[in-house]
C-alpha cells in the first residue's frame, strides 16, 4: 500500500481499503466504465500495482466481457460503474451469471440517499435494481471518520468471503464530494490506521461434506452429464465415466463432448427421435445426473413421462434446475469431490448391465452430414474435426449450441476442448464481448460460433476489439433471421413468423472493413476449411461469416430425423 497519508480524502481513503479487501481475497481484475461519481474507485485500481484493468464504454458489453473472463476463471471480474443508469446496463449478463453460479462483482458509485431522494442529477434508485438475481448485496454508508478503517474491512471481507453459492455480488458504494483531489479534513491517524489492517477469514469453502445415497445396485443405470463450469478439474468426472461401465450421455456443456471418453459409452443426442424410442423402450430406472441443465428439451420431456424414475442430481449449491428434474436426492457438492468418493467406495461397480448400440445411426448420421449442401450440421461437424488441442468453443444459443450438442461420432476424438455458452437464460446478447473476456485470460485459441442475429445484438462490443492482438476466431453463421423458429410448429403461422424470425439480407464485409478488423466470407465447406486454417495460423482476431441457405438447411435436419436404428 501507498503512504496512505498522501490520500486527499475520506472517499480515498475508504476506496482504498475497498481495493486492500479485494487484493487480499485474489481478486485483481476490473472491468471499468467511464464516470465522474466512480472516480474514488478508479483512483483506488489504479494504484495498485497487480490490477487488471480492462475499460470501455459500454456497461452491457464490460459486463459479458467480464462474464467471460470469470466463466474461464472461476474468478470473479469486478465491474465498476458510474452512478444513475449506467448499472442498470449489467442485468442481462447478472442474470446469466446468477443463473450459471458464475462469480462476478458489481460496484457501483452511487450518491448519498439524500440527495438521491431529492431527485438530484443523473441519481435512480440503485438499492435492489438486480431484484433476486444476486447472491449479496452490500449497501454501504457515505464514507465518513466515524466508521474505523479495520471495522469497515472487516465489513467488506465478510461480504466476500460469505457462506453462500457462487454468483453476483454488489457493493453500492454513495460518495459526498469531492470526487476529485481536493483534500478534506480526514486526521492522519485516521489514515494510518490502513496500515494495521488484519485479514481474518476463517470459512473454508473446500471442507464440504456429503453422504452417498444407497441405490440399487441391481437397478439399470444411466449417467447423464449436464453443464458443468470449465474451470472445475474434470480428470476425476472422466475417469467416474470410464470406470462405471454405465451408457453416457454427454451434453455439450459438460465440455466432455470430444474428450478421450470411449465413443461406444456415449448415446447420441436426445434429439434424434431414435434415441428417444430406444429409451423408451428399454428405460433405466435410476439417473445419476451430474452437473446443471442440459440443452435438449426432450431430456426433461421424458423424465416427466417417466416420474417413477429415481434420479440422483449432484452440482453445486444453488445451481439452477429444470422443473422437471425433480431428484429423488440431490448432493450439494463439486462434482468432482463426489466423482472421487465414489470411485473409492466402489459406489458405481458391480451394477446390472445396461448398454445401448447406437453406432449404426451415429455413422447413417455422419454420411449425411459429409454428403450434405453447407449447414449448421456440416460447420458444427468441420469445427470440431478442426478444432486444434487446448481450444475454447464459445457457443451462441439457439441454432448455434444445439447443433454442437446434437454432435455425434464413431470415433473418440481425444480432444481438450473447453465448451463454454450462455444456457442460464439463454439470451442471445453478449457474446461478442463475452468471447473477447474469456480469450483474453486464455492461452489457446478461443473460437465462437453464433447466428446472425446474436451477432447483430452485440455490434456495440465489436469496439472492443479494436488494436488487440488475440488468437479469437468469431464465426457468424448468417442464415439471413432467426432460423431456429422453422424448425417449430410456429413456422406454420405464416403471419406470425416473420414478425420473430426478424428477416434480413445483410451481409457484414462493409461493417468489417469500416471497423478495420480481418474478415472472411464463405459459402461453403472448403472455404470454410481454408478460412478456418488461415485464421488459426494467424493467431489473431478474425472474423469468417458464413453464409447458409435456409431452405437446404431445414432439408438436412428433415433428412437427419430419418434415421433408423
Amino acid at each position: 500500500m501507498h503512504d496512505v497519508n498522501l490520500l486527499p480524502n475520506i472517499n480515498r481513503v475508504w476506496t482504498t481499503i475497498l481495493i486492500e479487501c479485494l487484493k487480499n481475497h485474489q481478486i485483481k481484475t476490473f472491468f471499468t466504465s467511464p464516470g465522474l461519481r466512480n472516480a474514488p474507485i478508479l483512483s483506488a485500481i489504479s494504484a495498485l500495482e497487480t490490477a487488471k484493468v480492462h475499460s470501455g464504454i459500454d456497461e452491457r458489453s464490460m459486463a459479458f466481457r467480464a462474464l467471460g473472463y470469470s466463466k474461464f476463471t472461476g474468478s470473479p471480474g469486478v465491474l465498476v460503474c458510474t452512478s444513475g443508469t449506467a448499472m442498470a446496463n449489467y442485468l442481462p449478463a447478472v442474470i446469466e451469471a446468477y443463473q450459471t453460479n458464475i462469480p462476478l462483482i458489481i460496484i457501483s458509485a452511487d450518491r448519498p440517499k439524500e440527495l438521491v431522494e431529492l431527485g438530484d442529477n443523473q441519481s435512480i434508485i440503485q438499492n435492489n435494481i438486480f431484484g433476486d438475481y444476486l447472491r449479496g448485496q452490500l449497501l454501504l454508508d457515505t464514507p465518513n471518520i466515524k466508521i474505523e478503517p479495520q471495522e469497515f474491512y472487516d465489513k467488506l471481507s465478510r461480504f466476500l468471503n460469505g457462506d453462500k453459492p457462487a454468483g453476483p455480488l454488489h457493493i453500492n458504494f454513495p460518495f459526498s464530494e469531492p470526487l476529485d483531489l481536493t483534500t478534506d479534513t480526514t486526521p492522519s491517524e485516521y489514515k494510518n490506521k490502513l496500515n494495521y489492517l488484519k485479514d481474518k477469514r476463517t470459512y473454508d469453502k473446500t471442507k464440504i461434506e456429503f453422504e452417498l445415497p444407497k441405490i440399487d445396485k441391481s437397478k439399470k443405470t444411466l449417467l447423464v452429464v449436464g453443464a458443468v463450469p470449465e474451470y472445475e478439474d474434470k480428470s476425476q468426472i472422466k475417469s467416474f465415466i470410464n470406470e462405471s461401465g454405465l451408457p453416457c450421455f454427454l451434453d455439450i456443456g459438460s465440455g466432455l463432448k470430444f474428450s478421450d471418453i470411449d465413443s461406444n459409452k456415449i448415446l447420441p443426442s436426445f434429439e434424434h427421435p431414435e434415441i428417444r424410442t430406444l429409451l423408451e423402450q428399454n428405460k433405466p430406472e435410476v439417473i445419476i445426473h451430474l452437473g446443471g441443465r442440459l440443452v435438449s428439451k426432450h431430456y426433461y420431456s421424458f423424465l416427466k413421462k417417466t416420474p417413477e424414475l429415481e434420479v440422483l442430481l449432484v452440482g453445486n449449491e444453488g445451481q439452477y434446475t429444470h422443473p422437471a428434474q425433480n431428484p429423488t436426492w440431490k448432493i450439494n457438492a463439486p462434482i468432482s469431490n463426489f466423482c472421487k468418493k465414489a470411485i473409492e467406495t466402489s459406489y458405481i461397480q458391480n451394477r446390472t448391465p445396461y448398454t445401448f448400440d447406437c453406432k449404426h445411426v451415429v455413422g447413417q448420421k455422419e454420411d449425411i452430414i459429409d454428403n450434405s449442401p453447407f449447414s449448421f450440421p456440416s460447420i458444427s461437424k468441420r469445427i470440431v474435426e478442426l478444432l486444434p488441442e487446448g481450444s475454447n468453443l464459445y457457443l451462441g444459443n439457439s441454432t448455434s449450441i444445439r447443433s454442437f450438442d446434437a454432435f455425434a461420432s464413431t470415433k473418440t476424438h481425444a480432444k481438450n476442448i473447453k465448451v463454454f455458452s450462455h444456457r442460464g437464460a439463454s439470451g442471445i446478447e453478449g457474446f461478442n464481448a463475452s468471447a473477447l473476456g474469456l480469450a483474453e485470460v486464455s492461452d489457446g485459441p478461443t473460437v465462437l460460433v453464433h447466428g446472425d442475429i446474436g451477432f447483430l445484438h452485440d455490434m456495440g462490443s465489436l469496439l472492443m476489439y479494436k488494436n488487440l492482438k488475440l488468437p479469437l476466431i468469431n464465426i457468424i453463421v448468417n442464415n439471413k433471421g432467426g432460423g431456429i423458429f422453422r424448425h417449430l410448429p410456429i413456422a406454420n403461422d405464416s403471419v406470425t413468423l416473420p414478425l420473430i424470425t426478424t428477416e434480413h439480407d445483410m451481409e457484414f464485409e462493409k461493417l468489417f472493413d469500416w471497423l478495420g478488423l480481418d474478415y472472411t466470407l464463405v459459402d461453403n465447406i472448403s472455404r470454410l476449411e481454408s478460412a478456418f486454417g488461415n485464421a488459426l495460423k494467424k493467431q489473431s482476431i478474425c472474423f469468417i461469416e458464413a453464409t447458409i441457405n435456409q431452405d437446404e438447411n431445414m432439408a438436412v435436419y428433415e433428412r437427419l430425423k430419418t434415421l433408423k436404428l
